[in-house]
C-alpha cells in the first residue's frame, strides 16, 4: 500500500539549511510521502500557494519545521484550510502525532 501524502510548506527565510532534509525524514517517520514543498519568503503568497499544492495532491497533512513559519500568513487562510480538514504538523514539536 503506498504512503499517505503530505505537502510541506518552508519559509525559507527562516529555515535551518538541514530543514528540507529534516522535513522529508519526518514524513517518512510519521508513514507519510512528500508529495509537494512549497518554498517561500513571502507568507501570505506561500501560504496560498500551499492551499493550492494540497488541492492539487489531495493531501489531508502538512508539514512544517515550526509555528513560526506561520507567522504573517492570514487567519482567514489558515483557518479555511483547517476547516477543509487539513492536518498541521510541526516537525520540531510534533513528533508523536500532528496537530489541527
Amino acid at each position: 500500500m503506498a504512503a499517505a501524502l503530505m505537502c510541506a510548506y518552508l519559509r525559507d527565510d527562516l529555515a535551518a539549511p538541514d530543514a528540507m532534509t529534516r522535513l522529508e525524514q519526518f514524513a517518512g517517520e510519521q508513514g507519510f510521502q512528500l508529495a509537494e514543498t512549497v518554498h517561500t519568503t513571502d507568507p501570505q503568497a506561500g501560504f496560498e500557494q500551499l492551499s493550492v499544492a494540497v488541492a492539487r495532491a489531495e493531501c489531508q497533512h502538512v508539514v512544517m519545521p515550526s509555528k513560526a513559519h506561520l507567522h504573517g500568513v492570514p487567519a482567514d487562510r489558515l483557518a479555511r484550510l483547517r476547516r477543509g480538514g487539513v492536518w498541521i504538523w510541526f516537525e520540531e514539536s510534533d513528533r508523536g502525532g500532528g496537530a489541527r
